[in-house]
């Protein structure tokens, strides 16, 4: 079972009266993952990255629901700003 970020379920949670709404996903793939599975699910992936497990894309709260079940997936999270962990910023 994946891990989901609580952020991502709280943005979806204030929309929950707009099922169409979309947020922007970073999702984490393990070696088995298939990003086909992402699609069939309903996430509309933006990039691939190449080389690593790693896709881009938007979702809906009930794609979310979905994807909570599938086997393969590491992690659902929202699209932002990632930094290095020895990255200490400005």
């Amino acid at each position: 079972m994946p891990k989901i970020s609580e952020t991502l379920r709280a943005r979806f949670r204030e929309h929950a009266d707009e099922p169409s709404h979309l947020e922007a996903v970073i999702v984490t793939l393990a070696p088995e993952g298939d990003a086909g599975a992402l699609e069939a699910a309903g996430m509309q992936i933006e990039h691939r990255m190449r080389g690593q497990p790693i896709v881009t894309g938007r979702m809906t709260a009930t794609t979310l629901d979905t994807l909570s079940t599938v086997k393969g997936i590491v992690r659902i999270e929202p699209e932002g700003e990632m930094r290095a962990l020895d990255d200490q910023g400005p």
